[in-house]
């Protein structure tokens, strides 16, 4: 049984297929974002030259990808309208944003919505920026890596199939901050040829919230890289303890995703303070990502009024690498999403190195357990719920060898990284060339 559905039905409805294909494909997303350059490394392997068409960002570009930056010296008039007129959109996006606030509070679980969630101003602007420059690249197909910042974009060019992949935030939060960002996602939505989600149990959600049609649907999971993420024996798991500056004589429990309100940060913290005061033997990690470093220093003062700051490590942004032996490193993982989540690579990632997953409940992994996966889930707003799987996951009362070892097998059958992307490509080749090939029976999704 596979945990996702086949495909037999028309992708690209209307769009005339094109013989040659004359140019490459062109992903639309952030030249630094760490996505967007694993897609484009992995189409190029396949033999796909593959463009990665960006705004100017403040992060390290990777040299072994393609890039076109967009400077906006290249469109002067569009630079001076994005002048002139940007200071009373963002007036009118702030009093959108306050009118609405109550809203976006009860749907995401957090108080007030960060910057990147309601600002439609700048993706306002960058879909005339990028969609420009796509037209001189001649793209086979357009890709817009994340839909509330890129998916106007790539919709904008019609010179060829356009393709968007959802994050969860895209279409279940950003669209709560204001009527016009829902527009926006919504909009996009509708003129892409095809959606390509990571997980399986959107696609009743994405028609009937936003209508867009099922055939245009295609969840495809990216899997996960099993021979760079893989569980590490105990003389592994020490050396790289010591590298990493790691206790070894701990349990190690790690909360994997970004450490803001918005990825639940309060309910982490707090269930592992209740853990960490009466579980002495254990150790948290608390990896931060893009944008925590103040949530990160709140609970930095936390842990220290508790008294505990032995016991806890706070990381901001890691490279993969790094990462990557942090899990490795471990005994169990953490995924709190409140309200949400779709098949998250990190999950997978961390299921990989054969940690015992503790994750909040959504229905996504709950659909995976009939193929095998499983996980200690807990609700979402429950710290003490959290603390207490923390307990039950490390605290040596009960086993879960038999759980990561089915977990394992189920990467193999349904999550190996390379039949994933082999699938995506083959996805998206196939509404490129305006036919779908016999996927019934594919396993991989």
């Amino acid at each position: 049984m596979s945990p996702g559905i086949s495909s037999s039905s028309p992708l690209v409805a209307g769009r005339p297929a094109q013989a040659n294909a004359p140019g490459p494909a062109v992903i639309v997303g952030r030249a630094d974002g760490i996505w967007a350059c694993t897609l484009a490394r992995e189409w190029q392997r396949r033999g796909i030259p593959t463009v990665i068409v960006s705004k100017p960002v403040d992060g390290a570009i990777p040299e072994d990808v393609r890039t076109l930056v967009v400077p906006w010296t290249a469109r002067p008039w569009l630079a001076r309208a994005r002048r002139l007129a940007s200071r009373p959109l963002r007036w009118w996006q702030q009093a959108l944003v306050r009118a609405h606030a109550a809203a976006f509070a009860e749907c995401a679980g957090v108080a007030a919505a960060a910057p990147w969630e309601y600002d439609f101003v700048e993706p306002f602007w960058d879909g005339y920026l990028l969609s420009h420059a796509l037209a001189a690249l001649q793209p086979r197909f357009v890709l817009g890596q994340e839909v509330h910042s890129h998916g106007l974009a790539a919709v904008r060019y019609d010179g060829c199939p356009r393709f968007l992949f959802p994050w969860g935030s895209d279409i279940f939060t950003v669209i709560e901050t204001s009527p016009i960002m829902f527009r926006l996602v919504r909009h996009a939505l509708r003129k892409a040829d095809l959606i390509v989600p990571s997980a399986s149990s959107v696609g009743p959600y994405l028609e009937a919230r936003f209508g867009v049609q099922r055939a245009r649907i295609e969840p495809v999971s990216w899997g996960v890289d099993r021979e760079f993420f893989h569980p590490a024996g105990a003389a592994e798991r020490r050396r790289l303890r010591v590298r990493l500056g790691l206790p070894l004589d701990q349990k190690l429990v790690v909360n994997i995703r970004r450490f803001l309100p918005q990825w639940n940060s309060e309910t982490v913290l707090q269930g592992f303070l209740e853990c960490a005061r009466r579980r002495p033997e254990l150790y948290f990690v608390i990896v931060g990502g893009r944008y925590a470093e103040a949530s990160l220093e709140l609970a930095r003062s936390a842990v220290r009024e508790a008294g505990l700051s032995q016991r806890f490590r706070f990381d901001g942004e890691l490279d993969l690498v790094t990462f990557r032996d942090l899990l490795r490193s471990a005994d169990a993982f953490v995924s709190m999403n409140p309200r949400f989540d779709m098949r998250s690579v990190s999950v997978l990632q961390g299921a990989a190195c054969g940690l015992v997953p503790i994750l909040s409940e959504h229905p996504e992994y709950r659909s995976l357990q009939a193929c095998g996966f499983d996980a200690l889930f807990v609700p979402p707003a429950s710290s003490t719920a959290l603390a207490s799987a923390v307990d039950l996951a490390v605290g040596g009362e009960a086993s879960f060898g038999r759980m990561v070892e089915g977990n394992l097998e189920y990467l193999a059958a349904y999550e190996d990284g390379q039949r994933q992307m082999d699938r995506l490509l083959e996805v998206l080749l196939s509404a490129t060339r305006g036919s779908r090939s016999d996927l019934s029976g594919a396993r991989a999704v």
